[in-house]
């Protein structure tokens, strides 16, 4: 048997299925609605009404006895648009949150970039195809998908960092600081990126309060993402960067004598202190011990 689908039921289902699609298109969906019903001249819109809704229905002149039928339609139709609409509008504005506790966390995100948390940071991520935008407080390492289309924008309150692809830490626990591990960012106290400074491998900035502009840094640490990649990397380092850094990533202190002219190349992947030192005391000949 074949079943007729009424304009009614045909409206249902293109709200469901643009739903659906994430492509919904209000517009689109007035358009349908106004089609359904007897259209004659445009009606001015109210002074009140902002949008473009009024244009897509006119005045209803009763061209058949059944009006009264067809404003029941028209009602039922339009109110599975409005329904189309707010579920479309929820959906372009819902975000997902993020947050670390005692311990770093890492979270991979649905475009395949990955963050690593620092215990009490927190990102909010806006679920949308078209959009990549975070929100975040706190210390988090982002390593951002490359896309030449949507590029990855990050609010952090009083600075904004715009990113195509790459690898670097913000911390906006006091003021804002971005250092760049690989690739290159956008550091601005705009969303706009105006007057704002580029930031490539190797390179920190920071943006106090107060201020417009960031200003640039000289690292301390070789290494300001070795807490979130485990990763630590020297290249002819002065011992006593290298110590303080370890010091510091450890909470502990270290003492060596004659350290001001050592220098240190390599690589080093371990959350093992002991295992590093040992690395060290080997290359160097030295003994680094922990007070």
């Amino acid at each position: 048997m074949i079943v007729m689908k009424t304009k009614e039921d045909r409206m249902i289902d293109f709200v469901a299925k643009s739903y659906e699609e994430n492509h919904f298109d209000p517009d689109k969906a007035l358009r349908s609605v106004a089609d359904s019903i007897s259209v004659a001249e445009p009606v001015e819109a109210p002074k009140h009404a902002g949008n473009s809704t009024y244009r897509h229905f006119g005045k209803l002149r009763d061209r058949n006895p059944s009006l009264r039928h067809q404003l029941v339609r028209a009602a039922g139709i339009a109110a599975a648009v409005i329904v189309g609409i707010f579920l479309y509008t929820s959906w372009r504005t819902s975000w997902t949150d993020y947050m670390a506790y005692d311990i770093p966390q890492t979270f991979t995100l649905p475009d395949s970039s990955s963050v690593t948390l620092a215990p009490g940071a927190t990102l909010s991520l806006q679920r949308h195809k078209d959009n990549r935008l975070v929100r975040m407080t706190g210390k988090i390492y982002f390593s951002v998908r490359h896309d030449d289309r949507t590029p990855f924008r990050i609010d952090a309150g009083s600075g904004f960092v715009i990113v195509l692809g790459t690898r670097f830490l913000v911390d906006s626990r006091d003021s804002i600081s971005v250092s760049v591990v690989s690739g290159k960012v956008l550091f601005s106290a705009t969303r706009s990126g105006e007057e704002g400074l580029v930031l490539t491998k190797g390179q920190s900035a920071v943006l106090r309060q107060g201020s417009s502009t960031p200003t640039r840094l000289t690292p301390k640490h070789p290494n300001p993402a070795a807490w979130a990649t485990g990763e630590f990397i020297y290249d002819n380092t002065p011992l006593p960067e290298v110590l303080s850094e370890l010091s510091d990533y450890y909470g502990v202190t270290l003492v060596v004598s004659d350290s001001e002219s050592r220098r240190l190349s390599g690589e080093f992947s371990t959350a093992s202190l002991p295992e590093i030192l040992s690395l060290v005391n080997s290359a160097l000949g030295i003994s680094i011990v922990i007070e």
